[in-house]
């Protein structure tokens, strides 16, 4: 099943959101992305988090919402709970950048820990998750701007359909990055060992969600 968890950072945009609504098969806000929601008339299937950023959200019904306090965890991570707990297989997170970057970048770390298969939706590019031993085909579009960052270890990557092919390439954190890399086809196809790789491509919010 499929996913889509709306924060409450940078909108994408009314119609991308609904675009993306319509393509999953469970919505869950995490507090203030509940008012991304609102503004597409959308209830979702669970609200969670600690409820400091939600407005009225006594007005919902209450089987829908799951407080929770704990200062520990970021409403992210409650989310990526909730996910596991619907026993979900792909997360799409949405309306995730708030413009706090520490946190943008924890966001890694939770997606990480928590052995979901993870896509971020930005303005302006989508960013996925590839955990070791990832072989797939992602469908970009020819001329996409394509990078590979290097999350956690020395990651071995082997890529098919780059304008830059990488064979066997080792990237790794303070070592080596794929950067600006193009897609040539309509479809790109990467083998990743090692360690965790995160896979940001050009797309913009308009264009079809691709699950």
């Amino acid at each position: 099943m499929r996913l889509l968890g709306v924060l409450g950072g940078e909108s994408i945009g009314c119609e991308a959101l609904a675009a993306w609504v319509e393509a999953s098969d469970i919505v869950v806000a995490a507090d203030a992305g509940i008012h991304h929601l609102e503004g597409i008339s959308i209830v979702p299937h669970r609200i969670v988090g600690d409820m400091d950023s939600a407005l009225l959200v006594q007005e919902y019904d209450q089987n829908l919402i799951t407080i929770d306090e704990d200062e520990h965890r970021s409403d992210l991570e409650k989310l990526l709970t909730a996910a596991q707990r619907f026993g979900v297989d792909q997360v799409v997170l949405i309306c995730i950048h708030g413009g706090r970057m520490d946190h943008f970048l924890a966001s890694f770390s939770a997606s990480i820990a928590c052995g979901l298969n993870i896509r971020w939706v930005l303005p302006r590019e989508h960013v996925v998750l590839l955990r070791p031993g990832f072989q797939g085909v992602f469908s970009t579009g020819p001329a996409k701007r394509i990078s590979l960052i290097p999350l956690e270890g020395v990651c071995s990557v082997k890529s098919q359909g780059l304008r830059w092919e990488l064979a066997h390439t080792s990237l790794a954190v303070g070592q080596h990055v794929s950067l600006s890399n193009e897609s040539t086809a309509d479809a790109i196809t990467l083998q990743v060992s090692g360690g965790h790789l995160a896979l940001m491509v050009e797309q913009l919010p308009s264009e079809v969600p691709p699950w």
